[in-house]
């Protein structure tokens, strides 16, 4: 399984209601965002699963996410998988379109709906899109602005959608809500002593109402999602300090440093000091990955979609990174 590590390439916001980032993604536990999420797949492959269905996604997909629609990636390339993606606010354009979080789009996967020329006129619009938002010293606003409308446009008259009605909204908002309370909590304490019966009691329901309502919507069991968060804490100990074995399978959790060494065989096939040293051979890979400016992070992202489209556009013209 490749390295489950993520790093964001750019953390900020140029056009209000809307964001646009390249990440590097190993794996993603499954999470939900409160926006709608346009993913265009630029280096590698991955697993993705979403509404009960696991599809493989290489370059060019294009996924789509419905806001608050929970959602797993699973990289299947060593490398990880690279992802520009645009999210767009529920309340973008509140006064011009209908709400965006009543949106339910029929599918994750556009290719499932789209002809190649479709697919190719929708990944080109995505890059320019970004393009603009990311040209360094461009005060135009209005055409990025512009650039989201036509995408959000396209995309509307190629995929299958509803909006969901204000019962079925409510009923859909609870459910995500309930969602985010539980990844949240387990989140802020996985790291101590976290039982099914403990979440179950903040949430006012049964552990046996819980334990189905979490291996239904984040397609893993309670156990399996705690061990996996502890798991990511545990790694990031393991490659960025010299903490000893036994004070990093504390730390994160873990109650028995020989159960944080068998999840490290599985994952990466290898123990946690040699994966340190894996991790202190690549280090200056990935502090060019974080950039600590917005100008680098914009130019970052430049760099990487013009590499994309020069490949899949070669007759296109502004692409110069």
């Amino acid at each position: 399984m490749p390295q489950m590590d993520e790093f964001e390439v750019l953390s900020f916001s140029r056009l209000n209601h809307v964001t646009m980032s390249v990440t590097q993604i190993g794996y993603r536990n499954p999470h939900i965002h409160q926006a709608l999420e346009i993913c265009l797949v630029l280096e590698g492959e991955a697993d993705v699963w979403a509404r009960d269905h696991v599809f493989h996604a290489g370059e060019g997909a294009i996924l789509l996410f419905s806001p608050g629609e929970p959602h797993e990636i699973s990289s299947t390339d060593p490398q990880g998988v690279r992802i520009a993606y645009i999210q767009i606010a529920s309340h973008f354009c509140r006064d011009y379109i209908r709400p965006l979080r009543n949106l339910e789009l029929s599918g994750n996967d556009a290719s499932e709906f789209l002809t190649a020329q479709q697919q190719k006129a929708l990944a080109r619009q995505i890059l320019i899109t970004m393009r603009d938002y990311f040209t360094p010293d461009s005060a135009d606003r209005l055409q990025v602005l512009c650039d989201v409308c036509t995408l959000l446009h396209q995309l509307l008259a190629l995929i299958p959608y509803r909006y969901l009605n204000e019962t079925a909204y409510q009923a859909h908002g609870k459910k995500m809500a309930r969602i985010q309370r539980i990844t949240e909590y387990m989140d802020t304490h996985c790291t101590e002593r976290l039982t099914l019966e403990e979440l179950a009691e903040q949430e006012n329901i049964t552990t046996t109402y819980l334990s189905h309502f979490i291996r239904d919507n984040l397609n893993m069991t309670f156990q399996q999602y705690l061990n996996n968060l502890r798991f990511e804490k545990a790694r990031k100990l393991i490659e960025t300090t010299d903490m000893c074995l036994s004070d990093v399978s504390l730390a994160s959790g873990f109650s028995d440093p020989k159960y944080m060494k068998r999840m490290f065989a599985e994952r990466f096939g290898c123990t946690p000091g040699a994966h340190r040293q894996n991790a202190i051979q690549s280090l200056p890979l990935h502090a060019q990955s974080v950039p600590s400016q917005q100008a680098a992070d914009a130019a970052a992202c430049l760099e990487h979609i013009a590499a994309f489209a020069q490949l899949h556009f070669p007759d296109a013209e502004g692409w110069e990174s």
